[in-house]
């Protein structure tokens, strides 16, 4: 249990927004203490039987995670715990990041409770919270500017779906998970001129560039920085670079699709999954075939490494046809997810 409650110093701060009430429970903001990630891992292990659980994880990882929140979210600011006869059941972060398509600000919540002590009242509550953090952050930093309050959860999950209904949010964009079952792998040759190379420690920030430029002019996409990039090379899980499918043009990145094998993951549920997490073609590149050469080759080495299904996930408004070129090569449905926002005040 955690009794460091600097509450009265922090509410004094410009930028703080006091706790919440709430009769049976303690609310209390991250203190940085080794305990408080070790309760941060247990909420998010507890939620395992969960559609959207990830992977376990552990205190270590939510350390080195939180290393790279940079401006976008300050812990001890930005973070609440929920307890209950004792135990951390529950906590929501809150962070900010500027888009690039809409220029505004928006102020995503996160919100992980232990089913076993879900209840609406008390997911109303931390949301509020959030919201009103973000609130008064905003006011503090960004004064005059636009901004969202946002929170994504799948369409799968009723109880989440309930709580932004009730709470004002608007769907704003809906996201699929396609899952490619590894047979009938089409063939398609690498457009004339290109090479794929392995990806090496020295084309690591080329590969983030060509990545950030393919997608720059997408729907949420946010403003970067070297924090990005640093969070994005730091050793974990999911950065696989040797499973890279990275064609050249010369000195130039053509295109690229960047996979990973989520083990941990797979352990849980039962499966050998591996994610597609971006399909990245510059523009002077595209029209060519590339991507098409690029995932069916990204299919067939996941293959060979006895991956039995490959997920990615799509804007189901996506401006460039992505949605058909993955149904063309043999991706189908398999769950949505939706982007909810709602004006910040």
């Amino acid at each position: 249990m955690n009794t460091d409650n600097t509450t009265q110093s922090q509410i004094s701060q410009a930028d703080y927004a006091p706790l919440p009430v709430l009769e049976g429970y303690r609310f209390y903001r991250f203190t940085g203490s080794d305990e408080d990630y070790e309760n941060i891992a247990k909420v998010v292990n507890s939620r395992q039987g969960e559609r959207d659980f990830f992977a376990p994880t552990d205190a270590d990882e939510i350390k080195r995670e939180f290393s790279h929140h940079g401006a976008s979210c300050d812990p001890k600011r930005d973070l609440m715990f929920a307890e209950k006869d004792g135990q951390v059941i529950a906590y929501c972060r809150g962070s900010e990041e500027k888009s690039t398509d809409e220029e505004k600000w928006d102020h995503l919540t996160i919100l992980n409770i232990n089913p076993n002590y879900w209840e609406q009242k008390l997911a109303h509550i931390m949301l509020a919270w959030s919201e009103a953090q973000a609130s008064l952050r905003h006011q503090t930093h960004h004064a005059g500017e636009a901004a969202d309050y946002c929170y994504h959860c799948l369409e799968q999950m009723p109880d989440k779906m309930a709580l932004m209904k009730a709470a004002g949010y608007t769907p704003v964009r809906y996201w699929d998970t396609l899952i490619h079952h590894l047979e009938d792998i089409p063939h398609f040759p690498m457009p004339e001129g290109l090479e794929l190379r392995a990806a090496m420690p020295s084309h690591y920030r080329q590969i983030w560039d060509a990545d950030q430029e393919a997608f720059k002019d997408h729907w949420g996409m946010h403003e970067t920085s070297e924090e990005d990039y640093q969070a994005w090379i730091d050793p974990k899980d999911y950065f696989q670079p040797y499973l890279f499918q990275v064609a050249w043009d010369g000195d130039e990145i053509a295109g690229e699709v960047l996979p990973w094998i989520a083990g941990p993951q797979n352990e849980v549920k039962k499966r050998a999954r591996a994610t597609i997490g971006d399909v990245a073609v510059r523009r002077p590149w595209r029209g060519k075939g590339l991507a098409k050469a690029l995932i069916s080759r990204t299919l067939n080495a996941l293959k060979l490494l006895n991956i039995k299904e490959v997920e990615l996930v799509v804007d189901s408004e996506n401006p460039s046809g992505a949605y058909k070129l993955y149904e063309s090569l043999g991706f189908v449905f398999d769950e949505r997810g939706i982007s909810w926002r709602k004006p910040l005040t």
